[in-house]
């Protein structure tokens, strides 16, 4: 996968990342679209005081995709109304 990735010491950067792998109860989402917030800005230009130097996050955590994997379950029923199912 793409991603915005923002290194302790060494700054931002786009580039591949490794896809997570899930466990039990969770989702996988196929990221869509996504955006960085002013949080995500102070880190790149202040650095994030818990992060150790040469250490990695991803950045962006508002956004928007699709379901592509449900560990364990095949339907969800989301805000008691709405049945979601992959590809949601």
């Amino acid at each position: 996968m793409i991603a915005v990735k923002y290194t302790q010491g060494a700054g931002m950067q786009i580039g591949e990342a490794p896809v997570p792998l899930i466990g039990a109860n969770e989702i996988l989402v196929r990221v869509d679209a996504t955006s960085i917030c002013g949080t995500d800005i102070k880190i790149v230009r202040r650095g994030h005081r818990k992060l150790k130097e040469g250490q990695t996050i991803i950045l962006g955590n508002e956004f928007v995709g699709r379901w592509a994997h449900v560990w364990g379950w095949r339907r969800i029923l989301a805000a008691a109304i709405a049945r979601c199912v992959i590809g949601d």
